[in-house]
């Protein structure tokens, strides 16, 4: 009786070890959309500082009249932006803050 109780624990465990999924990929080894994107549009002729803080945090120059797309974790995030030419007197300087869900794209134009 022994035997057969230790022989279903083993083929339980061995079943359920089989049938894990490895780093929470689904079934049909598709992996979870645990990422989102922030486009950056730049509509201006300047170039901008950016600078992205959340649970990734990136900063850059973004030259004038371009669109940058970042990959980053899903989250909050803070996200400023400062002229860094063209300017007379002082420069430009915006800030935005929201959430990145998983599997979209949070745009933000200047």
């Amino acid at each position: 009786m022994k035997k057969l109780l230790y022989f279903i624990v083993l083929c339980t465990m061995t079943f359920g070890l089989t049938n894990c999924s490895k780093n929470g990929s689904t079934s049909r080894g598709e992996e979870p959309t645990s990422k989102g994107t922030i486009q950056l549009l730049n509509t201006t002729n300047d170039s901008y500082y950016v600078t992205i803080n959340g649970n990734t945090s990136l900063s850059f120059t973004q030259q004038g009249n371009t669109s940058v797309k970042k990959e980053v974790e899903v989250g909050y995030y803070n996200i400023k932006v400062k002229q860094q030419s063209g300017y007379l007197f002082y420069p430009t300087e915006k800030e935005w803050s929201g959430n990145v869900k998983a599997g979209q794209s949070q745009i933000i134009s200047y």
